[in-house]
């Protein structure tokens, strides 16, 4: 009875082993996948799409959906899109004292960018997650409001997550490098990764 305890036991053992060295071998294979790259886009002829006031509180002053687009050219052939049309939506605030994270009298930009290729299909603009389409957040801290002073220079933190950039899903970081009238360009480090498979959940 021990004996074919001991036996079930070593075969319990085994099975494990060999499920592991599997999954981890799986793991392994989709980590050599995942590519890593350069991205980036030079942002001319941008006209500002809908203007915003800026508003004064108690808390301080905010400028709301503020919306610019222009055109975007890939730095590389390597760029997932190398043609196509940028919008940033964007949000402004600057406190009148400090708060947790913010100083008087800077200005806070927060907001997304999209780029949307010149080929899009309209078909697959309708897909939740598709090639034609890269979009991310932006952030900043400034010292000007680049609404009034829009030739001043800014410099912003940008981001992708999860977007279906040349068929992969990628996510990526990096800095957009201009003008408050968002003329400028825009450089990313981007991770691909091997899921090849395009959702075709619709936009609701």
């Amino acid at each position: 009875m021990m004996q074919k305890t001991w036996n079930l036991l070593v075969s319990v053992l085994l099975l494990a082993a060999v499920t592991c060295s599997v999954v981890q071998a799986e793991v392994s294979k989709k980590k050599e996948l995942i590519t890593q790259s350069e991205a980036g886009w030079q942002i001319t002829n941008t006209t500002v799409v809908k203007a915003s006031q800026a508003v004064t509180f108690r808390q301080g002053v905010i400028v709301d959906d503020y919306i610019v687009s222009g055109d975007a050219a890939a730095l590389s052939t390597a760029t997932p899109i190398q043609k196509g049309k940028v919008r940033f939506t964007v949000n402004l605030f600057s406190p009148i004292r400090d708060m947790p994270g913010q100083r008087a009298g800077l200005w806070y930009l927060q907001g997304t960018w999209t780029i949307t290729a010149d080929d899009a299909k309209p078909e697959l603009l309708k897909i939740r997650h598709n090639p034609y389409v890269i979009e991310g957040d932006i952030k900043a801290e400034l010292a000007n409001n680049p609404v009034d002073q829009p030739s001043a220079e800014l410099a912003a933190k940008v981001y992708i997550l999860n977007s279906m950039a040349a068929g992969r899903w990628t996510n990526g970081y990096g800095t957009y490098a201009g003008n408050g009238s968002f003329e400028g360009s825009i450089t990313l480090n981007i991770d691909s990764h091997p899921d090849l498979t395009q959702p075709n959940e619709a936009k609701k």
